[in-house]
C-alpha cells in the first residue's frame, strides 16, 4: 500500500510540474502578445495606424501552421467521413449517409470558431483558451480567421442547402442537376477564397502596390536623374570635319564644365543636408514611440530579441537589481531561453556564471552593474545593423520627415 501510494504521488508531482511547464511556456507567449498588440495600439495612436504587427507561424506547431493543419485535423477529418458515409451506404441508411458529412462539417466548424474566438459572443471566455497553441498567432491573423470563418460557413451552408433539395426532391429532379448547381457555387466559393486570400497576403506583406515598382525607375529623383545626365555618353558620333570639331569641344566645354561643377556642389550640399536631418539609433532610443516603429521593423525580421530586454526592464522600477538580472538571464541568456540573444558563446558562460553566484549568495550590486556590459554591446552592434536595414524604410522616412 505504502508502495502504491508512492507511486501515485510521484505520478501526480510529474502531472502538476509537465502542466505548470507548459502553462509557463504558453503564459510567456500570451503575455508576448499582449505587448506587441499594446506596441501596436501606441503606434497608432502616433498616426501611424498603416503599421501592423505579424508573427509568421511556419515552425510552430499551432493552427496557423497549414502542414500541422492538414496532417491534426483534415486528414483525421477526411477519413471519420469516409468512414461514415461507407458505413451508412452499406447498412441501407440512405439519410445518414447525405446529413452524416454535413453534420460532422458544422461539428467541425464550430469547434474552430471556438477555438479561434471568431465571433463576439464568444471572446468573454478568453480565460479558457490563454493556454491554446494557437492562440498568439489568432492575436496577428484574427481579420484572416474571421473571414476563412466566414467562407466556411458559406460553404457549409451550400452543403446543407444541397444535402436537404436532394432529400426532399430527389423523386423529382435528377442528381445532375443538383450537381451543376452544387459544383458551380463551390466554384464560385473557391475563386473567392484564392482572392481574397492571396490579396490579404500582398496587403499584409506591404506587396499590394507591387504593379507601381514596374515604374519605380521613371520616377528616379532631383539628384539621380542629375547624375545620369552628367554621365559621359559612349554613343558613336557622327564623322565631321577637323575645323567643326575643335569649335564643338571649345563649345562642350564652355557649357558642360561649369554644369558639372555647380551638379556637384549640389549632390555634396544635398548629402551633408541628409546627413544631418538622419535619425540614428540613439534618437529611437530615446523616446518611446520611434522605439515602437523600430521593434515593429525588428519583429519584421525576427531580431525583435535585441529590444525585449530593454523595453521590459528599463520602464519597470519596481524590481530589484537581483530579480531584474534573473529575468534578463532566464529570458534572454540561458540557452533555453524564450527569447535567447545571438552573443558569443564566452560571454553567454561569464553570464552564466554570475547567475548561478548570484541564486546561491547575495552579491552586491556594484559585481552585477558590468555583467551585461559584453553583451549590451554585442546587442548594440546587431542593432546597428538591423537599424542601417530600417533607415531605408518609409517608417524611418516619416519619422525623419516629422524631427
Amino acid at each position: 500500500m505504502c508502495q502504491k501510494m508512492n507511486l501515485k504521488k510521484k505520478v501526480q508531482t510529474n502531472i502538476k510540474l509537465y502542466v505548470k511547464k507548459k502553462k509557463r511556456y504558453f503564459t510567456v507567449q500570451y503575455n508576448f502578445s499582449l505587448i506587441a498588440r499594446q506596441m501596436g495600439s501606441l503606434s497608432a495612436s502616433k498616426s501611424f495606424s498603416h503599421l501592423q504587427w505579424y508573427i509568421k507561424p511556419e515552425n510552430k506547431n499551432t493552427y496557423g501552421n497549414w502542414k500541422w493543419l492538414f496532417t491534426r485535423f483534415c486528414v483525421p477529418l477526411f477519413v471519420i467521413v469516409l468512414i461514415v458515409a461507407f458505413t451508412s451506404s452499406w447498412l441501407g441508411l440512405v439519410a445518414v449517409f447525405k446529413i452524416a458529412p454535413g453534420g460532422i462539417g458544422i461539428l467541425a466548424g464550430l469547434t474552430i470558431a471556438y477555438l479561434w474566438g471568431g465571433w463576439s459572443s464568444l471572446k468573454k471566455k478568453k480565460k479558457k483558451r490563454i493556454n491554446m497553441p494557437s492562440y498568439m498567432d489568432s492575436v496577428y491573423l484574427r481579420k484572416e480567421l474571421q473571414l476563412m470563418l466566414w467562407w466556411m460557413v458559406y460553404a457549409l451552408v451550400i452543403l446543407i442547402l444541397f444535402n436537404a433539395g436532394w432529400l426532399a426532391a430527389r423523386n423529382h429532379m435528377k442528381y445532375f442537376w443538383f450537381a451543376c448547381i452544387i459544383f458551380s457555387l463551390l466554384s464560385l466559393f473557391d475563386g473567392a477564397v484564392i482572392l481574397t486570400s492571396t490579396y490579404l497576403v500582398l496587403r499584409w506583406n506591404n506587396l499590394s502596390s507591387f504593379s507601381s515598382f514596374a515604374f519605380a525607375s521613371a520616377l528616379a529623383s532631383t539628384s539621380a536623374s542629375a547624375s545620369t545626365s552628367a554621365s559621359p555618353s559612349h554613343a558613336p558620333l557622327p564623322r565631321v570635319s577637323s575645323a567643326s570639331v575643335d569649335m564643338d569641344r571649345q563649345l562642350c566645354c564652355r557649357i558642360t564644365i561649369p554644369a558639372r561643377l555647380t551638379l556637384t556642389s549640389a549632390m555634396h550640399n544635398q548629402a551633408e543636408k541628409d546627413q544631418k536631418s538622419a535619425l540614428g539609433l540613439k534618437d529611437f532610443l530615446e523616446y518611446t514611440h520611434r522605439l515602437n516603429v523600430f521593434m515593429d521593423f525588428l519583429l519584421g525580421e525576427f531580431s525583435h530579441e535585441n529590444l525585449l530586454g530593454r523595453s521590459e526592464i528599463v520602464f519597470d522600477d519596481t524590481k530589484t537589481n537581483t530579480s531584474k538580472f534573473q529575468l534578463l538571464v532566464e529570458k534572454y541568456i540561458a540557452n533555453n531561453s524564450p527569447y535567447c540573444i545571438n552573443i558569443p558563446y564566452n560571454q553567454r558562460a561569464k553570464i552564466l556564471t554570475w547567475h548561478v553566484k548570484a541564486a546561491t549568495e547575495a552579491l552586491p550590486d556594484q559585481d552585477l552593474a558590468f555583467v551585461f556590459d559584453s553583451a549590451v554591446q554585442e546587442m548594440w552592434h546587431l542593432m546597428r545593423s538591423s537599424f542601417s536595414r530600417f533607415s531605408y524604410t518609409d517608417m524611418y522616412k516619416k519619422l525623419a520627415e516629422e524631427a
